[in-house]
């Protein structure tokens, strides 16, 4: 469709929309000016009157189709703009409370609470603790702001783990993998999944906790990744509600926006785990989404 072929070629154009043909990016007035260039120049070049009496409707349609793509491409840019001084705007809030919140914690931490009465004690515990629950809230704020801006990419999935893992003090409690020669393609905020996962057990895993593993299986043309630990699991009337928004014992926030950030590229996310004997997350990854190297280690954990 550049006018440089036979006149049927631009007529054939117009019958199955030429519109269609118009190519993504650039600047878009001047790319439905050049177009429109050549579909004059290419109807008038033509040896049938008659097929161009026939398409002058059609001419005379996509014209207008072009004045109303500037129009809407101006009302999206007017979209865009709004959207970019939303967005500043909440990163603005969003630092000035987080500001306030620190000062409000380290006053609270110089307070000595030896001489205080137990009822102040317990009140100042309280309202640190409210303070904290309020960060995380704002803190989950941005993740779910910035989540899906960003193209999804190959990630190696056992460097990964090992990021996430690496954020955590975890103590007697053993942390490790076997997910090498892992890719998936997902959000670049994949760690956070992990790191969601890891913040889980460590906070729910009570005493009996001491490991938390990630591993994988292959199930058909799916692949299934696995985090599971050895702590309390999870209750089984709880199994559908964990990944709700605002479900839990904290904020209720990370597991949900874990499901969030999974869903962009197909994954979904289940607890599979028995109560008194571990939770397990397993994330199911549909076929085109991961790729599996040399080394592959498909064992289940011993």
């Amino acid at each position: 469709f550049t006018g440089k072929g036979r006149e049927k070629v631009v007529i054939e154009a117009f019958e199955r929309g030429a519109d269609g043909y118009v190519q993504k990016g650039g600047e878009i007035r001047s790319q439905f000016a050049e177009l429109a260039q050549k579909v004059r120049a290419a109807v008038f070049s033509t040896r049938s009157a008659r097929a161009v009496h026939e398409q002058d409707t059609r001419h005379r349609i996509l014209f207008e189709t072009m004045g109303q793509g500037v129009i809407y491409q101006n009302r999206d840019g007017t979209i865009i703009e709004a959207n970019r001084k939303l967005q500043l705007l909440s990163s603005i809030t969003r630092h000035d409370i987080l500001n306030s919140l620190g000062g409000l914690l380290l006053f609270l931490d110089s307070i000595p609470r030896s001489d205080l009465s137990p009822v102040v004690r317990e009140n100042l515990n309280r309202i640190e603790a409210y303070a904290l629950t309020i960060q995380k809230q704002i803190e989950f704020t941005h993740d779910y702001q910035v989540l899906g801006l960003e193209k999804a990419i190959w990630q190696d999935l056992s460097r990964c783990f090992q990021k996430a893992s690496d954020q955590f003090d975890t103590g007697r409690i053993t942390v490790d993998e076997h997910l090498s020669g892992i890719e998936i393609f997902a959000d670049p905020m994949l760690e956070k999944v992990i790191y969601n996962l890891i913040d889980n057990a460590l906070r729910y895993g009570g005493p009996t906790l001491s490991k938390i593993f990630g591993y994988y299986r292959t199930d058909g043309e799916d692949l299934i990744w696995i985090i599971e630990d050895d702590g309390a699991g999870v209750a089984p009337e709880m199994k559908d509600q964990i990944m709700q928004r605002g479900v839990g014992c904290n904020t209720g926030f990370g597991l949900f926006l874990s499901a969030e950030i999974l869903s962009i590229t197909g994954m979904t996310i289940t607890e599979t785990g028995t109560e008194g004997e571990g939770a397990r997350f397993e994330i199911r990854v549909p076929k085109g989404m991961f790729r599996l190297g040399t080394d592959q280690r498909t064992e289940e954990r011993g």
